[in-house]
């Protein structure tokens, strides 16, 4: 038994609001031209104004072992595959943020640009990867420096939602994007 644990006072709390994302713009997107078309889009990462639950629960099942009568449980060493996230986010005044989803959306199904596929011959992927892109959510402490590091892996989206206007409600534009990913890695980051 461990004589030294680590001691968390009661009002040494990570905070819900305390959160930052990044989302790399995907090679492909980086080529486009944004508003009047004549300038390259020029930005490489992009920040989302982001609420709602933003890191998925992870498992790994347990496998059920029968022996002599009892059963003893192991884990399978296996994790099933992690569930589209879905991000709730803020539209900026200008709609960039949506008009570079929307067009990184529009871009997996584009008939005339889309260049993933398998050539004849070559069992490679050709241009799969210029579609896809890495997210990090960094999680901030009351100072807002950054202690924790969830990095999505390989994400690109499967969904875009609408925005809903109403001369009801002043408040901020919002929309959502759900992303598929492949790998979910979390550090904590050193010096914090």
């Amino acid at each position: 038994m461990n004589t030294n644990p680590e001691k968390q006072n009661i009002l040494n709390q990570a905070q819900k609001d305390k959160f930052l994302m990044v989302l790399d713009v995907p090679p492909f997107l980086q080529k486009l031209k944004l508003g009047s078309e004549k300038e390259d889009i020029g930005i490489t990462s992009l920040q989302l104004t982001i609420f709602g639950s933003v890191v998925p629960a992870a498992n790994v099942p347990n496998v059920a072992n029968g022996y002599s009568g009892q059963i003893q449980h192991v884990t399978s060493m296996a994790r099933p595959e992690f569930s589209p996230l879905t991000l709730n986010f803020v539209v900026d005044n200008k709609y960039h943020n949506y008009y570079l989803l929307w067009r990184w959306f529009a871009g997996l199904n584009d008939p005339k640009r889309s260049v993933y596929t398998i050539e004849p011959g070559n069992p490679k992927i050709r241009g799969l990867y210029d579609y896809q892109t890495n997210m990090t959510i960094f999680g901030l402490d009351e100072y807002n420096k950054k202690v924790i590091e969830f990095k999505y892996l390989h994400v690109f989206p499967v969904g875009l939602g609408g925005i809903e206007y109403s001369y009801q409600d002043t408040g901020g534009l919002i929309s959502n994007v759900t992303f598929q990913f492949d790998q979910l890695l979390v550090n904590l980051i050193e010096g914090a």
